[in-house]
This record gives structure tokens, sequence and C-alpha cells, in this order.
């Protein structure tokens, strides 16, 4: 009997500047600890068909909520037509969510709900004694010591030829879940109002490894909120100063945090390597912000803005609009927080202005009764941001927000290619002529873009649409 386990990160093939599948790693370390062959293939990079050739003791796909469900339902399909006894597995996001929904597959064998380490782990161990899974929904109540989770097996992706662009970016989560009341967010339906943390120790053992081994030139974490504790970021960032590591950092905070936390601390993260520092600023109507429980307002997204300014840190803000009760005059005013933080901050980068999708399980869906797939094929057609469930909008209004949306990504994509060097635009767009188009393409509809923008003149917005095609077929991927 094989040894092999595969775990599979489902998406569709041929994307570009694919990132790191860290949740699958997460999984694939207490198996290594326990004897097992551990594969790791990327449907996005990789061709389903070929490597399902192979036998394997068992296979585990990570799901999330929307189009991803049609390509995890394609790989499970042909998994189980070409290797009909070997388990599959899902796991993720929407199966915690929605459990019972895909035990109904006939493809997937097995459900694991929340933190999957160990559940799976227990699974494989049955396969391999050859006990059978069929049909088991196998529930993780216990949450797991985060600090066990350190060191991934970095080594089973390849930074060669898959993740090229983790010298750029190289992925590290050191914490996981959020304590704050966002009622939007996935992260309550995850892991509760709770957060859980690595020890300096930990992270700088991490960091030390991660730097001497791959040299990336930038280190990401990519924790919802990487600034719960401001203690724990002194601590690690005064040992990275004392390190003197070369190294870039960035992470997700809150503006209340950077609004209000000691000059000493701001100087110390400048000092440790901090650069870009990414917050949800979410709405310039301070009515929306209380109504979804962000705990912030637009004084204080400002304030936040011009200490970042202040402390020579580039904000990448995202916005979120479209909500069922949101008025004309609320969207108006988040048009025009957009243009106070450029005026503000001209570096900040805007990286979207996205339609309210309701998250499954939320308390903001549940009170908007939004309406959900109730099928897994259902969901196969379910994509965040194209407001094909918004019934609460009309075509009309569906048209112009989709105008907005990709007004800011044409800002956001063509200030991003302005930092680039040419290196790294040719490792995230493939070549050097494709960068080199890029670059002539997102420059001439910038132009176009602000026009529109100062004017709001967002109907029939026939060439934005023109870019997002000509953008999604270069990356691969949807804005």
């Amino acid at each position: 009997m094989s040894n092999k386990v595969l775990l599979i990160f489902p998406g569709k093939y041929g994307t570009k500047d694919a990132n790191m599948p860290l949740s699958l790693l997460f999984i694939a370390k207490p198996l290594i600890e326990h004897g097992f062959d551990v594969v790791i293939r990327d449907c996005r990079l990789h061709d389903y068909h070929e490597f399902l050739a192979d036998e394997y003791l068992c296979v585990g796909l990570t799901v999330y909520s929307g189009a991803m469900i049609k390509h995890a339902l394609e790989v499970s399909r042909y998994s189980k037509k070409v290797h009909p006894l070997t388990p599959v597995v899902w796991g993720g996001p929407h199966p915690t969510v929605r459990p019972h929904e895909v035990m109904q597959e006939y493809s997937v064998d097995a459900v694991v709900v929340g933190e999957g380490e160990n559940k799976f782990l227990n699974i494989v161990h049955c396969a391999r004694r050859g006990s059978s899974a069929t049909g088991g929904l196998f529930v993780s109540t216990h949450p797991i010591d985060i600090d066990t989770t350190a060191h991934l097996p970095y080594h089973l992706l390849d930074f060669e030829n898959d993740y090229a662009n983790a010298r750029d970016k190289f992925e590290l989560v050191t914490s996981k879940g959020c304590p704050h009341s966002c009622r939007f967010c996935s992260a309550e339906v995850q892991y509760g109002r709770t957060w859980r943390a690595k020890t300096p120790e930990t992270v700088l053992s991490e960091i030390d490894y991660i730097t001497d081994t791959y040299h990336p030139r930038r280190i990401a974490f990519q924790d919802p909120n990487f600034f719960v504790s401001v203690e724990r970021v002194k601590q690690i960032c005064k040992a990275i100063v004392e390190r003197k590591l070369d190294v870039e950092l960035s992470g997700m905070v809150r503006c209340d945090m950077i609004s209000k936390v000691l000059p000493q601390v701001l100087n110390v993260m400048y000092e440790a390597g901090f650069r870009e520092l990414a917050v949800g600023a979410e709405s310039g109507s301070d009515r929306i912000l209380k109504h979804i429980e962000k705990g912030v307002n637009t004084r204080q997204i400002m304030a936040a803005i011009k200490r970042m300014r202040r402390y020579e840190f580039t904000p990448i803000v995202s916005f979120m609009m479209a909500f069922p009760d949101e008025t004309e005059t609320d969207l108006e005013q988040t048009l025009s927080l957009y243009d106070e933080i450029k005026r503000e901050h001209p570096g900040a980068m805007i990286n979207g202005m996205f339609p309210y999708t309701p998250y499954p399980g939320t308390d903001l869906a549940a009170e908007y009764k939004c309406k959900f797939p109730d099928t897994l094929d259902g969901w196969a057609e379910y994509e965040f941001g194209n407001m094909q469930y918004a019934d609460w909008l009309t075509a009309k209004q569906k048209r112009r927000f989709t105008a907005i949306s990709i007004c800011v990504r044409v800002m956001f994509v063509n200030q991003l290619l302005d930092k680039w060097t040419e290196g790294e635009a040719v490792v995230r767009l493939g070549s050097t002529w494709s960068q080199f188009l890029g670059r002539v393409f997102c420059r001439f509809f910038a132009c176009v873009v602000r026009f529109r923008w100062r004017y709001r003149l967002f109907g029939w917005p026939l060439d934005l649409w023109v870019w997002r095609a000509v953008y999604t077929r270069v990356k691969g991927q949807p804005v």
C-alpha cells in the first residue's frame, strides 16, 4: 500500500503569480512527523489529470467558499473516477461552515470541520490501517497549540518554478483568529472571537530559518491581525533589529491601533523593516462602520493614514460598498474618503473597493437574510464580488458598482507596476514582453480611469470591461 498522501489546492489552471498554499503546509507538518510521504500539488500551476495518475493513500483538498468549489469538484470527481477506493477528504473554510452540504457530494468521503491538522492525520491513519472513513464528519473541537505549527515544511514547495514570487514576498502565519467583532468577517466563523499567537521566540526562530534558507526580500505576515498584542510586536521587532536582518516586513493592522500606539512602537517597527501595512477601512460612512461593528470611525482612519505618512509606512487600504442598507450619501462618503486618503498620503495604495459579498455563517449575512446556493454545484458558480446573489441591487446599480470596483483596481495595479522592478514584474507576469505590455496597457487605462473617477462617470463601463478581460487573461484569474 502506498504511503503517499496527496494534498491539493484547487484552482484555475494557468494562474500566474500564485500565492503559497499555506493551509496545506499546516496539514502536511504532522503527517511528515508521523512518517507519511506528503505531496503537495497546486491546481493553479499543475494539471490534475497528470498528478492524479499516481497512487495515493489518501487525497485531501482545502476548499474556500466561492468559485474555488467548481475546481474542487472537478478534482474530486476525477480522483474518484481513476481511483475509486482512495478516500477523498475536504477541509477548510467552506466545509467548516457547510459540512452537511459537502457530505452530499458522492466524490467526498470525509469532511473535516475546523482546524484540520489532527483530524486529517487521524483519517490518514485509518486509511493506512484499512479502516474506512467514508461518510465521516470529523469535527475539531480543541484548538491546537499554535506554537506546534511552527517551521512549516516549505521544502515541499517548488520555489524555483512554482512560487518564484516568494523571493519577493515570503508568507508567514504567526497567529490565528481575531478578537474584534466585525460582523462581515469570516474569521469569527472559523475561530470565534479568539486570538492565538505564537510566542515571540517561536516567530523569531521561524524568521531566522526563512531568511537563512530562502533569502526573501520581504516577509509578509498573513495573520488576520498581526498587531493584536502590541507588546508581542515590540519584542519581535526589537529582536529583529538586534539581529540586523536585511528583510522588509508587511502585515495587516487595524486603524485604531496605528492611530493610538506610542511613537516608540512605530519607530521600532520601521527600524525592524516594516514598510507596508494593510488596513481595512471598509467604508467612508460612519453610519455603515457603526452598523458593521468595525470598531473604528473615519476620524481614526484618517489619523492612522497621517501617522503612516509621518512614519514612512505605505498603507494598503481596502474598502467595501453595495451593502443592502447603503445610501447614496454613504457611497459618496466612501468615494470621498478614498480621495482624502490619496491627498493626505499620495503613496497610499487602495487595493480594492469591493462590492459586499455575504459570507455564510456571518452575523451580517444573517441580518440581511442573504441567499446562498444550497448545493455544491450552485456554489461552483458563486464568485465573491460579482453580485449575482445581491438581489437588493438593480442591474443598473450592479453595473455602477462594477465600474467603481474596476476603476479602483486599475489605479492600484498601475501603482503596483510602478513599484515593481522589471525582474519582479517578469516573475509575476510571465515574461519581459508581458511586463512591458502590461505597463503600457495599464498606464493608458489609468488615464481614462482618473478622468472617470474625477467626474464620477461610472455608467456603461465598456472600456473597464475590456481592461478586466485583459487583466484576467494575463493573470489567469479574475480581478
